[in-house]
This record gives C-alpha cells, sequence and structure tokens, in this order.
C-alpha cells in the first residue's frame, strides 16, 4: 500500500520536536494548540504507531525519526524551489547541523561568510562531541553533522575534511609540579584532569593511544563550554587537550607548554549530510572544504 503523508500534520510534529513544547510549536505554525495535537494525533494514527514519546524532552520514535528527516529535507527543497519561482516566502527555513565544541567557532565563522546574504534562513546548531554528532542526522534533528566517523550513513554523503590536531597540554608551573618525569601512568593518575563531560570521549581516545592499558581513576574539572575550558587549562588549575584551532599562539609564547610533544594526536573529521539537490547544503559543503583544507591537517 502506498504511503500516505499529510505535510501539515508532518510539519506539526516537527515543529513539537523542534520547540520542544505544543505552544510553541502551535505559535510558530500560526494555529492552535488543540490544531497541532489533532494533527499529530492523526498522523499517528494514519501511521499505525506512536511518533513521539512524550516525556521531557520530547524525542521521535524511531518511525517519528524516518518521517522528521523526510519533513526537514522536503521543507528545505520546498524552501529553494519557492526561491527559484520569485515566490514570496511567508516563514523562515531552518537549516539545522551538529558540530563538536572544537569545530563550533570555526563552523560559524564559515557559515557567516555567506548566511548574512541568504534570505529568510536560519542556522540552527547543536553541539555534542565528534563521535556523536551523526546521531542527531539519524534521527532527523539535523540535516549535516561534522563526525569523526567516515562511514556515510544510508541515504547521505560524506567528505573528508582532514584531521584536527590536539595538543595535550598545562602550564608550565602545573607541568613541573605535576610532570616533572612527563606524563607517566602515575601522573596521570594523580593529576587535575579537565574534561567536557564524564565520559569525554576525546580525553579516553588520547589515554587509549597514547597510554594503552592507563585504567585508573583520575580527578578532574568538569567544563562543559570550550572557551571556558580553555581557560582553566591555561589559569593552572589542570591539564587537557586542546585543538590547533583553539591553541592560538600559547605554546610559541610559553604560556602552555606540550606535554607529549613526541607523540602527535590527530582525530580525523568528515562533513556528512543528506543526499538531495540543495544549493545550500551544497554551498555549505564547499565552504567548509575551503576553509578545512587551509586550517586543517
Amino acid at each position: 500500500m502506498a504511503l500516505r503523508i499529510d505535510y501539515r500534520q508532518l510539519a506539526a510534529l516537527d515543529a513539537v520536536i523542534r520547540e520542544q513544547s505544543f505552544d510553541k510549536a502551535a505559535r510558530s505554525l500560526h494555529i492552535t494548540q488543540s490544531a497541532v495535537s489533532q494533527r499529530l494525533s492523526q498522523l499517528e494514527q494514519s501511521q499505525g504507531q506512536r511518533l513521539l514519546t512524550r516525556s521531557l524532552p520530547m524525542a521521535p520514535t524511531a518511525q517519528g525519526e524516518h518521517l522528521l528527516r523526510h519533513a526537514r529535507q522536503v521543507a528545505l527543497l520546498e524552501h529553494e524551489l519557492a526561491a527559484k519561482m520569485n515566490a514570496d516566502a511567508d516563514s523562515y527555513q531552518v537549516v539545522a547541523v551538529a558540530v563538536s565544541n572544537d569545530t563550533l567557532a570555526w563552523f560559524v565563522r564559515t557559515c557567516l561568510q555567506w548566511i548574512p546574504q541568504t534570505s529568510r534562513t536560519l542556522l540552527h546548531v547543536y553541539v555534542d562531541d565528534e563521535s556523536r554528532t551523526q546521531q542527531m542526522m539519524r534521527n532527523g534533528t539535523v540535516l549535516g553533522c561534522i563526525s569523526q566517523h567516515a562511514a556515510a550513513l544510508p541515504g547521505g554523503e560524506v567528505t573528508e575534511l582532514g584531521a584536527m590536531r590536539f595538543y595535550c597540554v598545562a602550564t608550565p608551573a602545573f607541568a613541573e609540579r605535576h610532570f616533572p618525569e612527563g606524563p607517566t601512568d602515575a601522573a596521570l593518575a594523580s593529576a587535575p584532569a579537565v574534561l567536557v563531560s564524564h565520559d569525554d570521549p576525546l580525553h579516553f581516545d588520547f589515554l587509549a593511544q597514547q597510554h594503552p592499558g592507563f585504567d585508573r581513576v583520575f580527578p578532574f574539572h568538569l567544563i562543559p563550554s570550550i572557551n571556558e575550558f580553555v581557560d582553566v587549562i591555561t589559569a593552572g588549575a589542570g591539564f587537557g587537550l586542546i585543538s590547533n584551532l583553539l591553541i592560538g599562539d600559547r605554546l610559541q609564547s610559553g604560556e602552555l607548554v606540550d606535554l607529549s610533544p613526541e607523540r602527535e594526536f590527530h582525530l580525523p573529521l568528515f562533513w556528512h549530510r543528506w543526499a538531495m539537490e540543495s544549493a545550500l547544503i551544497s554551498r555549505l559543503t564547499d565552504s567548509l572544504m575551503a576553509e578545512a583544507k587551509r586550517l586543517l591537517d
């Protein structure tokens, strides 16, 4: 049996997920809250299953993810078609992308090259670790992501951007106090680290690569904001991994020292997006590739 989709109902699902509120979804669609609930209920009835978890944060079910991904791709293509047909757009088009803390500033600077000149387009950026951003594409939250995973998702395309180098750094005074013999296992287990999350994949990947077998509990500061993360390290409170995009001249000036200068640690980056004929996504892809060629190894 052919799949029949009412795009007004699909827009209701999209709005509820995006706004995380039935009331805000109604306002964004310029309809009543009861109309949003009715459209979502009708969509679930037509599909014969739940498409949305009502608990907070609200999230699409597995079937809802497929519909949500389709809805956002169609919305982007319709917005671009309207521009080509010189039609008056009565709403903004959201382009949602997932990036990591380390690539956030670079990504936003890249987008600012063309977003201000793009009519009625809004940029929504979601931040997570490079190892997890791809999941936001799977569930339909975003149209593209920067990820450390090389394999394209089914129905997606991927472009290698390059490798981001990370330096394991601390202030000279911190290094002298905690790492007089370098980053030994004993020193790593007692010196305060700086992490962006409890399970910071980058830090643990570094330990697995540079110190295989290290499995000790260690003290750490938990700083979920990348700018403050760097501030904590440069203040001498701990050691951590800072990318070449954020390190600036801190190594050359001696403000920070590389704890493992003989061991380079790189993280490959890949730009993922859904395979569709979108001029906006193509422009973003070209801009990212140009900037990656200039900034990444």
